[in-house]
């Protein structure tokens, strides 16, 4: 955890450094996609029926440079898992499910292959991309007795052990962008999001009572966004001469 402190402290010092460098050249984007969860209850299935969800969120990026952008995101989606349909027997006959909304606001550096902007008329019209950044997610596991009520699986206490529902992720990923014009973009992302928690699923250790093994509390939980983003730039029109000068620069090359 004291990892996590740090990097979020300088995170926000990049940040800080970066915004009063930065030209005002900004974009506001809309999201949809799907999202899913690695851990106990799918140990080893990426994109796997069943426990693929719908995603929706909102972006605001700030671009330094052709280059560098930051990027503030707000997702939300759902997660789930299910041992009747794993993958060996063990899993099998451990017979627990669950289901939770995932709530995720995060910040992104993002770095572009090619030189890219809808504000420069120079630039590549796509480019790949890589993002890294932190964020703090919430979840709720839930599941169900006796296929009918749902209950507040944090609440049961199975393991004998009080978590937050509250908990920190790190997300990276890659994906491609590209423009329509000088306010129009497009993108397709694929971003995995390392935790810091076991219990999304609400698994980790053994039953307080019978102390039988439940989970392996050594590996994390995971989950996964994927999404594509149709983005609009905030601003006045650059020129290619302009993007990424000061204001001074700017005058000074127009005079």
């Amino acid at each position: 955890m004291r990892f996590y402190v740090l990097f979020i402290f300088f995170f926000i010092i990049s940040i800080t450094v970066l915004a009063k460098r930065s030209e005002k050249n900004s974009e506001f984007g809309v999201l949809a996609g799907t999202s899913y969860y690695t851990g106990e209850l799918n140990p080893n299935g990426h994109f796997r029926a069943g426990y693929i969800h719908p995603l929706l969120g909102v972006s605001f990026r700030r671009n330094f440079n052709t280059r560098w952008g930051l990027r503030f995101s707000a997702f939300h989606g759902n997660v789930s898992g299910n041992d009747a349909i794993g993958y060996n027997f063990q899993q099998k006959s451990r017979r627990l499910s669950f289901r939770s909304p995932v709530t995720e606001i995060s910040g992104q550096f993002e770095f572009n292959f090619f030189s890219f902007s809808a504000a420069e008329e120079k630039s590549q019209p796509y480019t790949p991309f890589l993002f890294f950044g932190v964020g703090v997610f919430r979840f709720n596991p839930k599941g169900n007795i006796d296929d009918s009520r749902v209950i507040n699986l944090q609440a049961q206490h199975f393991e004998g052990k009080s978590y937050s529902r509250i908990s920190i992720s790190t997300p990276f990923g890659v994906g491609v962008k590209c423009k329509f014009n000088q306010r129009m973009m497009l993108s397709f992302e694929y971003g995995l999001r390392k935790t810091v928690t076991d219990y999304i699923d609400d698994v980790s250790t053994v039953y307080s009572e019978t102390q039988l093994q439940r989970g392996n509390s050594q590996n994390k939980d995971w989950y996964v966004f994927t999404a594509v983003s149709l983005n609009f730039r905030l601003g006045k029109k650059y020129t290619s001469c302009e993007f990424g000068q000061d204001q001074s620069k700017r005058h000074h090359k127009r005079f």
